[in-house]
């Protein structure tokens, strides 16, 4: 996969519906790798549109994974696996080949009913730690990495009430990775500033009702963080606009359309300015809002897609050099990609067929074909 300018070429937002077959799966469409948390993947080969389609591999993970993030977890250079499993209170870790392939689980005990898992380097140690969005329990767990693709035990971390999300970012400037989760029933946000040997300070942070993601980018060029809340109750998206020392301003919410289940900032126009594209579950849309640079974004063009739209992540996955949309559709069990003309417009969407409920998914090269 190639990024696309100078912002990340996928962030990945939503959650995933039960799956008791603890399995996850990926599909490679050209550059695009889509890891999706259900049951099965396939392609629908009728419908590939110029995409090049690849086998589909399934792979064994813990009860009802949630979410799945991709980085080197033990140092060789190749792409791992680490899902959060709501449904047995872990983290299932999965080391990669670098050709596609990925060994056996580990699993390693996190909070109750993690929803969410982000990987880091927390503690300054050169090795990747993981951070996860425990629902059930209202905090962060911080597993802390060996580098050899282990973990130690978990140390919690209290943040606002059923955290959907985790991300990670320096807020602050002091080069330590900070931790923002995304408290759904609290309609806040914890920000979580690392002191970079295991301590914490959390601030909390009003957002719109139902903050379910939360995505992480410099809206307006000033050179310091800002949120961006994807809010399911609120139908909308809230702006927190940051001031480099680990605070945000009053939000600013931006209408979307119903049941938004994630917020994607990525330049999708070329302008080297993050844009907005969120996806609306209840109305089966994608929304793209084009940003201005300084913290605004224009009117909202929709892209329907299949039932259940939830997550929405940005990349370059045909090669071209130009931004494209992957949407993971729960209720529809398929994966969406719509192609991006380099202009902030989007094709005509080729779809291609999923496990039951495909709602979350992230995009990367995982057998190194560029």
């Amino acid at each position: 996969m190639r990024s696309h300018g100078s912002l990340p070429a996928a962030v990945f937002f939503g959650r995933c519906p039960t799956s008791p077959s603890g399995r996850i799966s990926w599909l490679a469409l050209a550059t695009l790798v889509a890891a999706c948390a259900a049951t099965t993947l396939a392609p629908r080969p009728s419908e590939a549109q110029g995409f090049g389609v690849g086998v589909r591999f399934d792979l064994t993970a813990g009860s009802s994974p949630r979410w799945v993030a991709v980085g080197d977890l033990n140092g060789d250079g190749k792409l791992d696996l680490v899902t959060a499993n709501n449904g047995s209170n872990t983290v299932s870790v999965l080391l990669g080949n670098g050709v596609g392939g990925f060994g056996s689980k580990s699993d390693f005990i996190a909070g109750s009913q993690p929803n969410w898992v982000s990987i880091g380097d927390l503690n300054g140690d050169g090795r990747p730690d993981l951070a996860v969005a425990d629902y059930g329990a209202a905090t962060v767990s911080v597993l802390l990495g060996n580098g050899a693709g282990g973990f130690g035990a978990k140390t919690d971390v209290a943040v606002g009430a059923a955290p959907q999300a985790v991300v990670m970012g320096d807020l602050n400037g002091d080069g330590r990775p900070d931790l923002v989760a995304a408290n759904g029933n609290s309609n806040s946000v914890s920000v979580l500033l690392n002191n970079g040997v295991g301590g914490w300070t959390r601030t909390d942070f009003t957002t719109g009702s139902n903050p379910i993601a939360v995505s992480i980018a410099d809206v307006n060029g000033d050179g310091k963080l800002d949120l961006a809340t994807a809010n399911y109750y609120g139908n909308s998206v809230s702006i927190l606009l940051g001031n480099g020392k680990g605070g945000f301003a009053p939000r600013t919410d931006i209408p979307v359309g119903i049941n938004p289940g994630s917020a994607a900032l990525n330049d999708v126009n070329g302008d080297g300015k993050p844009d907005l594209a969120v996806g609306n579950q209840g109305d089966n849309t994608v929304s793209v809002m084009i940003g201005d640079g300084l913290g605004g974004f224009g009117a909202a063009t929709t892209y329907p897609c299949p039932a259940g739209v939830f997550t929405v992540v940005i990349g370059d996955v045909d090669g071209d050099g130009k931004a494209d949309l992957v949407a993971g559709n729960g209720s529809a069990s398929s994966v969406s990609v719509l192609p991006g003309n380099g202009a902030g417009g989007f094709g005509a969407r080729s779809d291609f067929s999923a496990g039951s409920g495909c709602y979350c998914l992230t995009i990367a090269d995982v057998n190194g074909d560029g």
